[in-house]
């Protein structure tokens, strides 16, 4: 544990980053690679060796158990939607952008301050935004840099997603973690706080074969989820692999 928790030098194409190799930790080679992105987590945000040692032992036995564990930190981001009251005319878009800041005054007035003061809320501004989180993944970044570490070397990190919109899961088709919560946990989360959640099981879904003419990878999805649903699957993540993926 000592040297999974001991940050390494790494560089790349001249950017110079250190980075937790959890590789060494016994077991980890054998989790699927959801997990080993929870068990990094866990060992590089722990506030102490032995705090570190006791996560990570949860997140290995659940997942070479294949059963639900106890619960670990997380970590959240949220954002909000618009509301299409204009269709159909040419100058929709600039009155449902006026619509939305008039219903949203006060909430946008709190977003900018929250901007400004503090050094990790980043705002998309009206009008350039998203809707129901339908393209979330252009703010993936994948690979991350932890803002709460210290020293002068910026720390590399998976990056991870827990947000409140049944949408948050589409970071998942970049490899980012994306996991759904509720209100409360949102709130802690914004509030610099970390969240906790059981160790999820993990189903594998393999993929063969390619999608025909004219069928979307939206289809996909949502005939996925369909099949997911229709077997039980919930509080799962679910990792893909096959010649298909």
């Amino acid at each position: 544990m000592a040297a999974a928790r001991t940050p390494r030098a790494i560089e790349v194409e001249g950017v110079r980053r250190l980075a937790y190799d959890v590789s060494g930790i016994p077991g980890a080679s054998e989790l699927p690679r959801a997990l080993v992105v929870l068990l990094e987590n866990c060992v590089r945000r722990a506030a102490s060796d032995e705090e570190a040692a006791r996560l990570a032992r949860r997140v290995v036995e659940a997942g070479l158990a294949g059963e639900k564990g106890e619960q670990i930190p997380c970590t959240l981001v949220v954002d909000h939607s618009i509301i299409a009251d204009h269709v159909g005319c040419a100058d929709a878009a600039e009155l449902n952008e006026r619509r939305e800041a008039e219903r949203n005054r006060e909430r946008f007035a709190f977003l900018k301050w929250a901007a400004s003061s503090f050094d990790n809320v980043r705002i998309v501004p009206p009008g350039e935004g998203i809707c129901h989180q339908l393209n979330m993944e252009r703010f993936c970044e994948v690979v991350g840099t932890d803002a709460l570490a210290e020293g002068d070397v910026p720390v590399a990190c998976f990056d991870t997603l827990v947000g409140t919109d049944s949408h948050t899961t589409t970071a998942n088709g970049l490899g980012v973690l994306g996991w759904g919560v509720g209100g409360i946990e949102a709130e802690a989360a914004a509030l610099g706080q970390p969240i906790t959640m059981l160790v999820p099981p993990v189903v594998a879904l393999r993929l063969t074969g390619r999608l025909r003419a004219g069928v979307s990878a939206m289809d996909l999805a949502l005939t996925v989820a369909e099949v997911l649903r229709r077997e039980g699957v919930v509080g799962s993540l679910v990792e893909v692999m096959g010649d298909g993926a």
